[in-house]
């Protein structure tokens, strides 16, 4: 007869937890996690069932059916899940236990009016919003928008707007007030992209359409700032529990601007997330390297910062996005330039109300012409659909030398408005494009408005090609709530150089308003709609920033640097990244959660190890299955009652738990435990295995092992 030795584990805890942590509150409605009262357990292979049964009785469970997969069961209990999970994996022969989890079907898409057209919350190229909603919505998030504003009435918006104390919704570092309102539009349409309200039949749906959007205005009405006030607007942020912040913003910053670099810093140690776009080149419109000539802030080295590229729908680099191998980590939906909603990435933007617009086709009444010098200002039959208004004297094609003259209307009372522009068209030809000694352009068409005693507006110079008229967008804050203002345009010239000179047509005077229509129109204030489509990486930086607040809501305890690698970790492959970001490719919500679950969040101790399978051979060699967290190290200690007298210590060694959570621990008994067990054909051994991770946190689990020695026939 032949003998072997087989270790059967039995295991006694060590401490118990009290019993208040281990109920559980079962809901009656059908949306459970999972069953109650059941799990699934898959034994290891070469368990009969005799020793299932065995299994099933040692951890308190009953069978209730075998499933088609090999070696597995449901078996069912009262109490706790997870209680009978963990007895279930303590047990040897037992390859896993698991809950008996409850699935639903996906997400229908949202109710939302213009759903259709946001392809960015889609598959990749977008970032996979729909199967991501099925884990979470983003509640509880707080996304701040460091923007022009976000427009606090946009029923998109409005409902998820942040609240803080006395009822602000966020601050206007460009105003130094507390009402953040968009007098752009850029702001309201990342705030849209990133959080705005999903399933209420209206517009469109943000990535996390239940985060709540923290409007920081940080840059004026014409989307220019200063990096005082976006280091204040980051800190603002910050300080008041924002976990995700979108710049859709940047610059030279001479490759780096520390004032910002210190706030997102702060940011950091608040446990903000910082997602920064890349940049839309230069001039001509075309990405560059911004490796070679660094974008701030994306290219700044803050840990926190995620830097973000854009692509369009098929999934190439959008053209105008800029880029690099080292300091832009991801891509995500931007657009293509085609101003079209399938092509571009729709959103919100700001309702506008004109107060006043002229289009000279009925002549010019309302207007008065004066002048100091030169011609005066008429009208002239070459506009856009018949006349405009010009500096040039009616009959003749070239403006004077030394002419100074005034086109200008009666008042238009604006007073309780914010937010004014205009909008007009204008065409040039010929005036000179230089300056004077005092820096001044010599010869120059202005177009804006008088009022309270001052001109505001904008001189031009230059040519447009022949016959065109190009279009012009000026913010007025100084109109803001004036009651007397009046449109005016001038021309002034003091150079010999004589040309045609300008034409203004259709021009009109804006102000913020109040109406939604839930129609989409272009970007412009003038074209109404309440929704717009624009491309750029400031578009594809708040898909990104919504994945940001999803991943933080499934996994609240990760810090920022974890949730930025996980999205990283998480990028799917897109042939427009390869070679010109980190990752390679862009952000996808669901791989981003997963990613950032299998990091062990910092601080925190590992989860308690489990003893799965005991082995002996006749020399004494155990090898003792353990489960735990992938990555820790761990000491596993044997000890057995050798005497009556004393415990002693008769294994020790040091085991690393693998990729898989699992290590198979060899340990020989010493040789006293090992005369004891084939004499008597039995030793009882108390185990403890204690891991540790990289924090140096550690957790541990004591338990009990029987080795007995049998016969085979």
């Amino acid at each position: 007869m032949a003998r072997k030795l087989i270790g059967v584990l039995g295991l006694a805890l060590a401490a118990a937890l009290p019993a208040a942590a281990n109920a559980e509150i079962v809901s009656s409605k059908p949306d459970h996690r999972y069953v109650p009262g059941e799990a699934v357990v898959r034994y290891e292979p070469g368990t009969d069932a005799s020793e299932r049964l065995d299994v099933r009785s040692a951890a308190a469970v009953g069978f209730e059916e075998s499933l088609s997969v090999p070696r597995t069961q449901v078996v069912s209990f009262k109490g706790s899940v997870q209680d009978a999970v963990a007895r279930l994996e303590d047990e040897p022969g037992v390859a896993y236990a698991q809950p008996n989890f409850v699935y639903h079907a996906f997400a229908a898409a949202p109710n939302d009016t213009h759903f259709g057209h946001l392809w960015g919350l889609g598959g990749t190229p977008g970032v996979g919003a729909l199967p991501a909603w099925d884990r979470s919505l983003g509640a509880g998030q707080v996304i701040a928008v460091v923007d022009t504003g976000v427009d606090l009435t946009h029923p998109d918006l409005a409902p998820n707007l942040w609240t803080g104390p006395g009822g602000i919704h966020g601050h206007d570092f460009v105003d130094n007030d507390d009402v953040p309102d968009d007098f752009n539009l850029h702001g309201s349409h990342v705030a849209g992209t990133a959080a705005g309200v999903a399933n209420n039949a209206l517009g469109v749906a943000g990535v996390a359409p239940q985060a709540q959007i923290m409007a920081v205005r940080v840059l004026d009405a014409d989307g220019g700032g200063g990096s005082g006030d976006i280091a204040n607007g980051i800190a603002f942020a910050a300080n008041n529990g924002a976990g995700v912040i979108n710049l859709s913003l940047g610059g030279a910053g001479g490759g780096g601007d520390q004032a910002m670099s210190d706030a997102i810093t702060l940011a950091e140690s608040k446990g903000a997330v910082v997602v920064a776009a890349a940049g839309n080149g230069g001039d001509d419109g075309v990405g560059d390297n911004n490796d070679v000539t660094p974008t701030t802030p994306c290219t700044l080295p803050n840990a926190n910062l995620i830097c973000v590229a854009s692509v369009t729908r098929t999934g190439a680099r959008s053209e105008f996005s800029n880029f690099g191998p080292t300091t832009v980590d991801v891509g995500a939906p931007g657009g293509d330039g085609s101003g079209t909603p399938d092509g571009d990435i729709l959103s919100a933007k700001p309702a506008w109300a004109t107060q006043f617009s002229e289009d000279f086709q009925s002549g010019s009444d309302g207007w008065t012409a004066t002048h100091s010098s030169g011609f005066d200002w008429g009208l002239a039959g070459s506009g856009l659909d018949g006349q405009s208004a010009t500096d040039s004297a009616p009959g003749t094609t070239s403006y004077q030398n030394n002419t100074n003259s005034t086109f200008q209307h009666t008042g238009v009372n604006l007073a309780g408005q914010r937010g004014c522009r205009v909008d007009f068209w204008l065409r040039l030809n010929g005036v000179e494009n230089a300056l004077g000694d005092d820096g001044r352009l010599v010869d120059a068409v202005g177009v804006g408005v008088a009022a309270a005693g001052s001109l505001f507006g904008e001189e031009f110079a230059g040519s447009t090609p022949p016959g065109v008229f190009e279009r012009v967008e000026l913010s007025l804050p100084g109109a803001d709530n004036q009651a007397d203002v009046r449109p005016t345009f001038k021309f002034r010239s003091d150079s010999t150089v004589n040309g045609d000179g300008a034409y203004v047509d259709d021009y009109s005077l804006i102000c913020r308003g109040s109406g939604y229509p839930n129609t989409i129109a272009g970007d412009s204030p003038v074209e109404g709609g309440d929704y717009t489509a624009i491309a750029g990486t400031s578009m594809a930086a708040p898909h990104v920033a919504g994945v940001a607040a999803l991943v933080h809501a499934v996994d609240p305890g990760a810090p920022p640097s974890q949730i930025v690698q996980a999205m990283k970790n998480g990028a799917k492959p897109a042939a427009g990244m390869a070679g010109v970001t980190v990752t390679g490719g862009v952000v996808d919500a669901v791989a981003s959660m997963d990613a950032a679950l299998a990091l062990p969040n910092p601080g925190a101790a590992p989860g308690r190890p489990r003893f799965l399978s005991v082995k002996v051979t006749k020399r004494g060699m155990l090898t003792v299955g353990v489960k735990g967290d992938p990555g820790t190290s761990g000491v596993l200690t044997l000890k057995a009652n050798i005497t009556a007298a004393r415990v002693r210590i008769v294994g020790r060694k040091s085991f690393r738990i693998g990729s898989t959570g699992r290590a198979a621990v060899k340990a020989k008994l010493a040789r006293p435990a090992l005369k004891q067990l084939r004499r008597k054909r039995k030793l009882r051994l108390t185990a403890r295995a204690v891991t540790k991770n990289a924090a140096g946190l550690s957790s541990s689990r004591t338990g009990a092992i029987t080795l007995k020695l049998t016969r085979r026939r």
